[in-house]
């Protein structure tokens, strides 16, 4: 009797988490494509000359994602330290 009554609750949140989980990965895909395309471009005019493959990676992948969260990396764009 007890599990005819937590059943639908459990299969309601269950419901709920996996709507929820496909609208995060739809979210962080469109966000992949805006932190890809923003990498490609910064590092294509900042970086023009570089073909070291590990660094183009970096470059491209890690620096828009530090730039989410404040990281400005003034020490490598600029001419000052």
């Amino acid at each position: 009797m007890a599990k005819k009554c937590i059943s639908p609750l459990i299969a309601l949140r269950v419901l709920m988490v996996t709507t929820m989980l496909k609208d995060m990965v739809e979210f962080i895909f469109i966000l992949a494509i805006f932190i890809l395309s923003y990498g490609i471009g910064s590092t294509a005019i900042l970086y023009p000359n570089e073909w070291r493959v590990s660094e183009i990676v970096y470059n491209v992948l890690f620096i828009p994602c530090f730039q989410i969260f404040g990281e400005v990396f003034l020490g490598e764009r600029t001419t000052y330290r």
